[in-house]
């Protein structure tokens, strides 16, 4: 099961109206009126806002036209007056809007900062009072930094692959324009992502994360990056519950529009074992992006969470719709297969995940066993391997550890390692109060004691 992923109820609102989108470059050239190369260009050196159908054939990429609009309007903040991009390709909205300011009266306008597109209806949106969209940030002067910071802004928005890249040009853009905040906000991001995932420097990527979202917030109050950031940096790092909901809160204030906040707020909630409210602020955040596959994931774990084990399926199978062959999904998938009794099933999904994974001798013995066993008795003889795998970086795997011995039904064991997760703060243990895996110690007053130290709010 993935643990610690970001993650709705029946209070969910409606989906908000979809953006317009620009289906290939062609199209997007015909928006800026320039031809494909420059386009192309534009989006490998200045971080033009443009995704990917993963599961297509390459090349195969689509924009949304006011995501893009704000690109160039903040480009060309930079680089002097130009001829605005789209001209009578924007005259659809004219229907709406009489003149160019009664549109940020109808629809927020969404921040990149590691953010994927997306649109979120508040209510007072949704009961047409005016609502003025997030500020805009200036970029710096100094090409280098200017051109290093959207590449920066990119590589974070596509989540996979590249926090270390990122991480790399932030520092250089923080040390060419010190007083840039967002810069500041987004080496935060990439530093707290390499604290999640990356072990051996685990202690000083935290330090890092927390220092420069802090530095961020002192520069720029007002950015909504730096609260989210230090949000999350509150609530995994030091179990502040209450200072990281606060940041998180003033987030969303700032840019309702930003999904990242959004998900975070969903994590803290999920955390706090409020699992219907996470779970309908998951459903936002993926109405608002319904065409990427991390957002799907993301609902399909916190329906795994919720034990609504049907829904998650259904999620995950989504999800690889639209990125075939999408690892999380696929593992998600062995999961709730497994958990719903569908042995066969999950054993097919689990191949597949050791097979993309290139776990090749793995697959082959795990495939034996199932032959010679049964699906059910597989998979059991899989836990054991993980714990195996666990136990030769045992500081770094104390919840996974603890986990995977509770679902083998070895309960002592379970709370040793739980205790031990507790004394190093182990980021996934604020998960312990809704984690399915470890169902079978909630009888437990050692387990009851436990959730208590770590401090959820009830």
């Amino acid at each position: 099961m993935a643990h610690l992923s970001s993650a709705g109820g029946d209070d969910a609102p409606d989906g908000p109206r979809l953006p317009h989108r620009l289906d290939s470059w062609k199209e997007i050239a015909s928006h800026f009126r320039r031809d494909v190369r420059t386009v192309r260009r534009w989006e490998q050196a200045e971080g033009m806002p443009v995704h990917r159908h993963l599961h297509r054939a390459r090349g195969s990429v689509y924009a949304y036209a006011d995501e893009l609009d704000r690109w160039w309007d903040t480009r060309r903040s930079q680089e002097g007056p130009g001829e605005p991009p789209g001209g009578r390709a924007r005259a659809w909205l004219t229907g709406l809007v009489a003149g160019s300011l009664g549109i940020a009266a109808l629809a927020f306008a969404v921040h990149r900062a590691a953010v994927v597109p997306g649109h979120l209806a508040t209510a007072d949106s949704r009961a047409g009072r005016e609502v003025s969209p997030p500020p805009s940030r200036q970029l710096p002067d100094d090409p280098q930094a200017r051109e290093a910071f959207l590449v920066a802004r990119q590589q974070l928005s596509r989540r996979t692959g590249f926090r270390h890249e990122a991480r790399r040009h932030l520092e250089l853009v923080v040390a060419r324009a010190p007083a840039f905040a967002e810069a500041h906000a987004l080496l935060g991001e990439a530093y707290l992502r390499q604290g999640l995932y990356d072990a051996p420097t685990r202690a000083q990527a935290w330090e890092k994360a927390e220092a420069s979202a802090r530095r961020a917030v002192v520069l720029n109050d007002n950015l909504a990056v730096a609260h989210r950031v230090l949000g999350r940096v509150l609530l995994l790092r030091h179990w502040n519950w209450t200072s990281a909901e606060a940041e998180i809160v003033r987030a969303i204030e700032l840019d309702p529009g930003d999904l990242e906040a959004r998900s975070t707020r969903a994590l803290y909630l999920r955390s706090a074992g409020r699992l219907d409210e996470a779970l309908a602020e998951r459903q936002r955040v993926q109405q608002a992006d319904p065409l990427h596959a991390y957002w799907l994931l993301a609902l399909g774990n916190e329906y795994t969470f919720a034990r609504r084990y049907e829904d998650a399926d259904r999620s995950f199978r989504r999800a690889l719709e639209l990125e075939r062959d999408y690892r999380p999904a696929v593992a998600g998938l062995a999961d709730v297969s497994e958990r719903t009794g569908r042995f066969a099933e999950a054993a097919a999904w689990q191949l597949q995940y050791l097979r993309l994974t290139e776990q090749d001798d793995l697959a082959a013995a795990y495939e034996e066993v199932c032959r010679r066993e049964g699906p059910a008795s597989a998979e059991r003889w899989l836990d054991r391997q993980r714990l195996v795998e666990f136990s030769r970086d045992a500081q770094n795997n104390l919840y996974s550890l603890a986990y995977t011995h509770a679902r083998l039904g070895e309960r002592e064991e379970a709370l040793r390692f739980l205790e031990l997760a507790y004394e190093r703060r182990d980021t996934g243990l604020l998960q312990a109060n809704v984690d399915p895996d470890l169902d079978p110690l909630r009888d437990d007053l050692r387990f009851r004691d436990l959730l208590q130290r770590v401090g959820a709010p009830h």
